[in-house]
């Protein structure tokens, strides 16, 4: 622990699963929610060092963040794109992507309409109006369910050109409609930039596997064994099936570090549930 702990990249994951380890019976009896260890008081800040601040995460976030930038600048190369682009980042969390993406976007802050950062907590919206919002104009904050219809929850269908998912899309029952409701929010040719995991490690179990939502995925037979992420060559193939073309992994040579970076882009065609009332 004190060699780990003296690794600056080592320390919020120690600090973290220390907590959760000694408080381990109490977690598996139902005495304590791992949820109430993990965000004391509703404190972030045993997490934070996890999605950003550490090599691995920033590297990962900041491949995330130069392949939105290169989107941008082809885009505008061949489209002024005089209403501007509209970004969406669906379970934003903390901010570790938003944090090492919204820097990236300042010489084109001319050309963002949007960024939409979302979260199905409202005291990430809060952390985010606090945190990010006063240095960036074009931030809007809501609300929003991925596993549910985008209609009902005032999200435009077809209303974005780039949507960004940092370890949230694995976190649902079912993939398959996840990515369904995922790509109704780009518009044709838009761009999915998804940052997941693609191993099972022991950390993850002894962390946020203590949380109920960790578990709730329906099928497992397109989950790694014994954990909600997906492989890369699932990733390529349920994409490619839910009609996105261009799958590609821009950071494929460091999968080794357990992160996968994945940029696919939508057909156009969109499948919702019809609201009848």
């Amino acid at each position: 622990k004190q060699a780990w702990l003296a690794d600056s990249n080592q320390q919020a994951p120690v600090l973290l699963v220390e907590r959760c380890l000694r408080a381990l019976p109490e977690i598996l009896t139902g005495q304590y929610q791992a949820t109430d260890l993990m965000f004391p008081n509703g404190s972030m800040e045993l997490v934070q060092g996890i999605y950003k601040g550490n090599v691995v995460a920033d590297y990962f976030n900041a491949v995330l963040g130069d392949t939105v930038v290169a989107y941008i600048r082809e885009r505008l190369a061949r489209d002024p794109a005089p209403e501007g682009i509209r970004i969406l980042e669906i379970g934003a969390g903390t901010g570790g992507t938003t944090a090492m993406v919204l820097p990236k976007l300042q010489p084109f802050q001319a050309h963002i309409r949007e960024y939409c950062y979302t979260d199905i907590y409202r005291a990430f919206l809060l952390h985010a109006q606090h945190e990010y919002a006063p240095a960036h104009p074009f931030l809007t904050m809501q609300l929003f369910d991925v596993e549910q219809s985008i209609a009902a929850q005032g999200i435009a269908v077809g209303g974005y050109d780039l949507v960004i998912a940092t370890n949230v899309l694995h976190a649902t029952k079912n993939i398959r409609r996840t990515l369904t409701n995922t790509k109704a929010t780009l518009r044709q040719g838009g761009l999915l930039l998804l940052n997941e995991l693609n191993r099972s490690t022991l950390f993850v179990h002894l962390t946020f596997g203590l949380v109920e939502w960790w578990w709730r995925y329906e099928d497992a037979a397109l989950r790694l064994s014994g954990c909600p992420g997906l492989a890369p060559d699932t990733w390529a193939r349920v994409l490619a099936e839910e009609g996105f073309c261009n799958v590609f992994f821009p950071a494929e040579e460091t999968h080794v570090l357990g992160q996968q970076i994945i940029v696919a882009q939508s057909n156009g065609i969109v499948h919702q549930t019809r609201d009848t009332r």
